[in-house]
């Protein structure tokens, strides 16, 4: 029994990795920033990929282990803090994941001073991408309530960097504190070929050329 136990863990700890960076080799390979990544490989690519695999190994058990954290949700709030010369930072999570994305990346940001940092999850399952722009408004008037309105810098990671875009996008008259600036990680504003294999309706909704990407990009 244990033996089946070791090799699961071993099989999830192993396999998932290698099926991410694969797909994310499979993105990079097919967009305009493949010429990038080879020139800044400079001629050593194989040992930027094994270098890339072992970080996204490690990543993988991270992304695992602090998993259940996001569910807590008291263990994100923030107050406002007073006499702070920083704009309030707004961190919004990608696809399937929730605010223990950005564990490593608050701390790293408080350690450089900025304190008035606020995590936004939702739910990649249970609602559209429209929904969950919806609900981000809301938790930013909450946001903004907190902060006397300061204007915010947003910072989304793939799904979360279009749901910031959308949300600086407005026009003017809607409801939120105002976007001091934004800052995108890994977002598929163009859309996601392997949306295509996604589980979710908001996950397929992402795919290249679809009406959400359309709606976007105008």
């Amino acid at each position: 029994m244990s033996a089946i136990f070791l090799f699961l863990v071993l099989f999830i700890l192993l396999f998932f990795p290698l099926v991410t960076y694969a797909l994310f080799w499979y993105e990079a390979g097919n967009s305009p920033y493949r010429f990038q990544i080879q020139q800044e490989s400079d001629g050593k690519m194989a040992a930027w990929i094994l270098k890339g695999l072992f970080s996204s190994f490690w990543s993988q058990i991270l992304v695992i282990l602090l998993f259940p954290f996001g569910i807590f949700r008291p263990l994100w709030k923030t107050g406002a803090e007073e006499n702070s010369t920083f704009p309030p930072v707004v961190l919004i999570h990608g696809l399937y994941h929730n605010a223990s994305a950005w564990f490593l990346f608050r701390f790293r940001l408080r350690r450089a001073g900025l304190k008035r940092i606020h995590v936004i999850s939702y739910s990649s399952w249970r609602h559209s991408f429209r929904e969950i722009e919806e609900q981000l408004v809301l938790r930013l008037m909450e946001i903004g309530a907190i902060e006397k309105d300061d204007p915010v810098l947003l910072v989304g990671h793939s799904l979360g960097g279009l749901l910031a875009k959308a949300y600086a996008g407005r026009k003017g008259g809607f409801p939120g504190p105002a976007v001091k600036g934004l800052i995108t990680l890994g977002t598929p504003f163009r859309g996601s070929k392997m949306a295509a294999f996604a589980l979710g309706k908001l996950a397929r909704s992402l795919s290249s050329g679809s009406d959400l990407i359309k709606e976007l990009e105008a």
